[in-house]
């Protein structure tokens, strides 16, 4: 008797430690978002905006262009700003002699933004894009943008985004990380928009775990998380033990 019950203890413990380690591995998967939204973005989505080819400081040599055109993409989709036409924006710049690689450079892409006709330019530079090898191969994507105003240079949002993975049992292609990145980047930075045009008291707060916005202090969300997970590993053993008999 003593024995089985010994056996349902090793087998929950084991158990136990399986879902422990599960919970673990599946929240392995981070990304950092740091945005800011001036107080100067305008209040409607009609200015117009040239996105330019990013900067490419990875070793990927297509990075730049590819996550330049998923940004223009995203903004088109979302319908944010009336963005400039790829081919006719690259037939301008090849017709300036532009050195695309200059193009991070603010006062550059000012001047460029002016040639081109917009109110504003959107640059970037591409940080990191590839794959990670370590006990299994995740995707790494890093990037830092930001809108300059034409007119005087200012700037009107800027976002640094990293993200490695999305999880242990789910596995995604660079390209895919890089998409999920940049449409939660343009989402927090409509959110901010809103929140600033409304003037609310509290800084927005990105959530990882349920890809939500909250309005309330990092700290309190980080007790929320830590509870709600608690909670539910308290749960899960509950059950456990019950199905043992212990």
């Amino acid at each position: 008797m003593n024995f089985i019950k010994s056996s349902r203890r090793s087998i929950f413990w084991i158990i136990s430690a399986s879902l422990l380690t599960l919970i673990f591995l599946n929240s392995c998967a981070r990304g950092v978002n740091r945005t800011f939204v001036s107080q100067e973005m305008p209040k409607n989505t009609e200015m117009s905006v040239a996105v330019l080819p990013f900067e490419n400081l990875s070793n990927n040599l297509t990075a730049g262009i590819t996550v330049s055109q998923i940004f223009i993409t995203e903004l088109l989709i979302k319908g944010f700003f009336k963005i400039m036409e790829e081919t006719e924006m690259r037939r301008k710049l090849i017709e300036q002699n532009v050195d695309m690689d200059r193009l991070a450079n603010v006062a550059i892409a000012r001047e460029m933004g002016v040639k081109l006709g917009v109110e504003a330019v959107l640059i970037g530079s591409v940080s990191e894009f590839g794959y990670q090898h370590g006990l299994r191969e995740e995707s790494a994507i890093g990037f830092n943008i930001q809108l300059i105003r034409t007119k005087d240079g200012m700037v009107l949002w800027r976002t640094s985004q990293s993200r490695l993975g999305v999880g242990f049992f789910n596995r995604s292609s660079i390209i895919e990380s890089t998409q999920n990145a940049v449409s939660k980047t343009v989402s927090i930075m409509h959110q901010q928009w809103r929140m600033t045009e409304s003037n609310h008291p509290n800084p927005i707060h990105w959530d990882e775990d349920t890809y939500q916005y909250h309005s309330k202090s990092p700290s309190n969300e980080i007790e929320d998380s830590m509870d709600s997970k608690s909670q539910k590993v308290t749960n899960d053993f509950a059950e456990q033990k019950s199905q043992f008999g212990i």
